[in-house]
């Protein structure tokens, strides 16, 4: 299990934190699933849904899959929202807030205690479980790093400009 706190939904902040847990997993997996944020679907919708162009090269780079949960189906979405309430519990003993980073800390140790601890229905340890039955079907990371850039759409103006960042 890996968590990372962000302050915005925005797509480069996204990128980002999917980086990251990709860099922590050492690998790539071949589909993420998630609930139909803006920052991966400019247009939600309950069966094809609309993926931002940016996002869309993103997981072209990394060979990812997104599956996007359809909009008002909650039981679809349990797979999503089943850790939600345990990742509550084992960030409740943050005390008062200093930072983003010393959050993300308190919370990365409470992940190691976590997927060190043995489950008690299945009597093993999640690290082992994962290590032993899930990282060989991971994709080895890219040897480059996703480049990012910038897009936008725009209309093309009578004088045959467009702008672009307001300018």
């Amino acid at each position: 299990m890996t968590v990372k706190f962000v302050w915005t939904n925005s797509v480069e902040v996204t990128m980002n934190a999917i980086e990251e847990m990709l860099k922590e997993l050492r690998g790539v997996p071949r589909k993420i699933v998630s609930d139909n944020p803006k920052c991966f679907a400019t247009e939600a919708s309950l069966y094809e849904p609309v993926i931002n162009v940016a996002m869309e090269r993103f997981a072209y780079h990394y060979k990812i899959i997104f599956e996007l949960l359809p909009p008002r189906r909650p039981e679809l979405k349990g797979k999503v929202e089943r850790l939600m309430p345990y990742t509550r519990r084992l960030f409740e003993s943050y005390g008062e807030f200093v930072s983003l980073e010393h959050a993300q800390s308190h919370m990365d140790k409470k992940l190691i205690i976590a997927n060190e601890r043995k489950h008690e229905t299945l009597k093993k340890r999640p690290i082992d479980m994962f290590l032993l039955d899930e990282f060989h079907l991971l994709q080895a990371l890219p040897p480059l790093a996703f480049m990012r850039e910038e897009y936008q759409e725009s209309k093309v103006r009578k004088n045959g400009h467009v702008c672009f960042r307001s300018k």
